[in-house]
């Protein structure tokens, strides 16, 4: 018996391909378009991260980019895609910056020491001298409509060295010099001179003596470095060449040889203890080296106890003031007779409601200077004498907490005013109704009842301020400064604005390993601080919430 065919049967393979077009349809090309352009960056920069020995983040990006193209290729990884943009961002903004911390950490990354090793013997083979007896040059100087300079060198066999001047200090240029066989060159006296060089003409002795910094002019040419004079070069030699197979640096100029030392990543002539470092220093892992130092190194311990110690000053005092001026003015607000309270409300939030940063240097203008600063004339009103806001040791650290208490004590108001608006009024009500007075309410238990909401918001600003960083930078910039360290430290420093001038902001010297091991440090000390203010948290509510 023949089987029945139906039409739509007929039509049930085509609309199969249909459905597959869909499934593979523009979505999916924009999803393989995407891919195609992540991947092609990734290809891009593995050269780059592998030349530069950028091995940490060469790994996060490979497996990064692995892992993003199997989620978005395979069908059974589908629930990852919604936690892979969280991944990566987590990543990004906290894994990696902390492995590279804790990794800078471990290396002697400072200034002499930035460098990859090739990149330092590369620009130490870059390093010139001029000898005693140096290779002369016969020079011209050529020039144009446009002011552009040329200069010809010829030594004693007849070679030719056409191209653009620099002065000394600017790096060098490669490929500067051309042979003027290759150019267009008009020599009508046939003295071996042109007059003219693609399109540059001679210049004679008057125009030449006309010539800006003429006494700081160097031409690069195949052969070295030559230096400038009004009609004449000399040719600097290159003061060191690298023998890779010994890994030692030869010092051409005082004919010695340097090997390399690992450990502290300089090429040493002579005796490793005493001996003389040669050539640009490069960055070497040291293991726990710096943070031996902060511990041992009384050059180092010294300036980071004190910084410490004041620091935690610091912070005590500007949550306890901010603390306490907020609470004085919240219990003031509570009193219902109290008048225009919307009023007086909206001008206590305006230091808040102001961006931080503008309030500071305002501030800084008021307390600048002894005998102008507006602060001062202020109190000579009074018959008070100027004081030294922000170069005398004492007045700055008041300074600094005066400012920080005008910059916190609205978000302290309007905390602890909420807070205290969620105290049940039948509890002081029954207090009362024991017997107890106003002043023992509020002691045993308004103040209870108040820490345990208030705390863990205590808790963050005390974390806030110690490393509050904007209000010391833009106010006194860790100053006025201290003598007799090693290491640049002021009298209002913290340990961030610390760590700050010791990695970046100093003039002896950048010190990034030394800075990373701070800044490890100072994560210890908040991570202890906050889980011993938390557990006191805790305990409060245990006490007094009944649990």
């Amino acid at each position: 018996m023949a089987t029945e065919i139906r039409p739509d049967q007929d039509q049930e393979p085509q609309r199969r391909t249909f459905r597959n077009l869909r499934q593979w349809g523009t979505g999916y090309l924009v999803k393989l378009l995407a891919l195609a352009i992540m991947n092609g960056f990734v290809v891009v920069a593995i050269p780059f991260l592998w030349g530069d020995s950028q091995w940490l983040l060469l790994a996060a990006l490979v497996v990064g980019a692995i892992g993003i193209n199997i989620v978005f290729l395979i069908e059974a990884a589908m629930p990852l895609r919604w936690l892979v943009p969280g991944v990566i961002f987590l990543a990004l903004m906290l894994v990696y910056p902390l492995f590279y911390t804790i990794y800078v950490s471990l290396t002697n990354w400072s200034t002499g020491h930035v460098l990859t090793k090739p990149q330092a013997i590369e620009q130490t083979l870059r390093e010139t001298f001029l000898p005693e007896e140096p290779q002369r040059f016969t020079l011209a100087y050529y020039g144009d409509d446009a002011g552009e300079l040329r200069v010809l060198l010829v030594d004693e066999s007849g070679n030719q060295y056409f191209g653009e001047p620099r002065l000394e200090s600017e790096p060098v240029v490669d490929d500067a010099s051309q042979d003027p066989a290759d150019l267009e060159t008009v020599d009508s006296d046939g003295d071996g001179t042109p007059e003219t060089i693609d399109g540059f003409d001679r210049l004679n002795l008057a125009a030449i003596l006309q010539i800006p910094n003429i006494d700081d002019l160097a031409f690069d040419t195949p052969v070295g470095q030559a230096i400038l004079e009004a009609n004449r070069a000399s040719l600097k030699e290159f003061r060191y060449s690298y023998d890779e197979a010994r890994d030692v640096l030869i010092d051409n100029q005082l004919q010695l040889e340097c090997p390399a030392d690992g450990t502290i990543g300089n090429f040493v002539c002579g005796d490793p203890e005493t001996g003389e470092l040669a050539g640009i220093g490069w960055r070497v892992v040291i293991g726990f080296e710096n943070f031996t130092s902060i511990a041992t190194d009384e050059r180092v311990r010294g300036p980071f106890t004190r910084v410490i110690s004041w620091n935690i000053i610091y912070a005590v005092l500007s949550v306890g003031t901010q603390f306490g001026l907020g609470l004085l003015l919240a219990l003031s607000f509570q009193k219902e007779k109290l008048r225009g309270k919307a009023l007086y409300r909206t001008l206590l939030i305006i230091p808040w409601a102001m961006p931080g940063f503008i309030s500071i240097i305002i501030w800084r203008g008021l307390l600048q200077g002894t005998d102008f600063g507006p602060a001062n004339q202020l109190i000579g009103l009074f018959g008070f004498e100027a004081i030294s806001w922000l170069n005398d040791p004492f007045w700055a650290r008041v300074s600094i907490i005066l400012v920080n208490l005008w910059l916190g004590f609205p978000y302290m108001f309007l905390v602890i005013s909420g807070a205290l608006q969620a105290i049940p009024s039948d509890v002081q009500e029954a207090a009362r109704t024991d017997g107890a007075s106003g002043p023992q309410i509020f002691r045993k238990v308004t103040m209870p009842l108040l820490f345990i909401s208030t705390a863990p918001l205590l808790i963050a600003s005390f974390a806030f301020n110690f490393n509050n960083f904007i209000n010391i930078f833009l106010l006194t910039r860790g100053g006025p400064p201290l003598v007799g360290y090693d290491l640049p430290v002021g009298e209002t420093d913290i340990l961030i604005s610390f760590t700050y001038n010791l990695a970046i902001s100093t003039g002896r010297g950048q010190n990034f390993g030394l800075a990373s091991a701070f800044t490890f440090f100072i994560f210890l000390i908040v991570v202890a601080i906050s889980a011993f203010s938390f557990r006191f948290t805790r305990r409060l509510e245990q006490i007094y919430g009944g649990e």
